[in-house]
């Protein structure tokens, strides 16, 4: 069975791999609703791809054949000519509407095989938003919640970072950019290298590359919906009345045309 990881120096929890499935489901369903594909679908077909299989479905199974398209696909939705990937869209939509409990959702789901991660002073902020998912029934009991909640309360001066099983593990050394040393780096076997230096060297390196990383991987509190994922858009903004607008400036389609 899949897992979510959550690793510090000093220990590490388990999020069952059901749970980002759970999360993944939560977060499709409110880009859904705000999308409204009943209401919008004659706008929604004008931003599906041309040959898109979407434009021959019969009107009796188009909503839930887009919903599909929607969630898997990740080819439901262009302008101009330029791809708008739905799963930005939807974790983004979970951003601009949900709670704490809903934005973390999002963020592990769209970023624990990227290494989202906390530091310490703000692990107990993060603790709490758990437990509060708990609470609310957001989050499943049984599930490994509760022993997340616990890692975070643990300790305040470690960062915990996340990882999911069917990807790298952290620390790792390719967000370490660790290079074998001269001696060994035409061996069959260089990489080995890595694995013989100390937990703390491997900790410190791999730190070092994921402070550096771009993309917004660290889980803070201040201002949690002013960053958004990819190309920065919700469903609130391409079915807006202004979408065009909006759409054009995020792909920063008319910065293009004026350096042509």
């Amino acid at each position: 069975m899949s897992r979510v990881y959550f690793h510090s120096p000093s220990g590490e929890a388990e999020l069952y791999g059901t749970e980002r499935a759970w999360c993944a489901g939560l977060v499709e369903h409110i880009a859904l609703g705000a999308l409204n594909t009943r209401f919008n679908r004659e706008h929604l077909t004008t931003l599906l791809p041309t040959g898109h299989y979407l434009h021959n479905v019969a009107t009796r199974s188009w909503e839930s054949s887009y919903a599909t398209a929607f969630a898997v696909g990740d080819d439901a939705v262009e302008y101009e000519g330029h791809p708008i990937s739905t799963f930005s869209l939807a974790l983004n939509t979970a951003i601009a509407l949900g709670n704490e409990q809903v934005r973390l959702a999002a963020r592990i789901h769209g970023q624990c095989e990227l290494h989202a991660w906390v530091d310490g002073p703000n692990r107990a902020w993060l603790a709490e938003i758990v437990q509060g998912g708990l609470e609310a029934d957001l989050y499943r009991p049984g599930a490994g919640w509760e022993d997340v909640a616990g890692l975070l309360l643990a300790r305040n001066d470690e960062p915990v970072v996340m990882s999911f099983s069917v990807s790298d593990s952290f620390p790792n050394l390719y967000i370490a950019g660790w290079e074998p040393p001269p001696e060994r780096a035409e061996d069959d076997d260089a990489g080995e290298a890595w694995y013989d230096l100390p937990d703390e060297e491997q900790w410190a390196a791999a730190m070092r590359g994921l402070r550096a990383q771009k993309g917004h991987l660290e889980v803070l509190p201040e201002n949690p919906r002013a960053w958004r994922f990819g190309h920065g858009l919700s469903v609130l903004d391409i079915v807006a009345p202004d979408w065009e607008q909006r759409i054009r400036k995020a792909l920063r389609l008319d910065e293009q045309e004026g350096t042509r």
